[in-house]
């Protein structure tokens, strides 16, 4: 990536446990051959409801942000789908949070809110 010019690169990955049915065998993470190039992850992990009591007795739609050094973030959903309102009674929860990285100020948007 450098060659051509570029800072900085994202990728998708899933990480599953050592013993799900679609982890290939000869699985290796891929932190190591990053790292090697001087590259650091921050993880943007999946967005699911959970229970925080301190906001609602509902649950919220969350996502977690990681950066390499252990800093973690959350982002709650602000825009809800009708079928998490109606079926599933998420609480919509704001505002949205901006977050220092080492790269560059960053910010998640979780489906509708984008």
């Amino acid at each position: 990536m450098r060659s051509l010019g570029r800072r900085y690169a994202a990728f998708c990955s899933v990480i599953r446990p050592d013993d799900h049915p679609q982890r290939p065998d000869a699985y290796n993470a891929l932190d190591p051959f990053w790292r090697k190039r001087g590259y650091a992850a921050h993880i943007l992990a999946e967005n699911a409801p959970v229970f925080d009591l301190d906001i609602a007795d509902r649950p919220v739609n969350r996502g977690h942000l990681f950066s390499p050094k252990g800093a973690q973030g959350t982002q709650d959903k602000q825009i809800m789908t009708r079928f998490e309102r109606e079926v599933w009674g998420v609480a919509s929860r704001g505002p949205l949070q901006i977050f220092e990285t080492s790269i560059r100020k960053t910010g998640i948007l979780i489906c509708y809110d984008a």
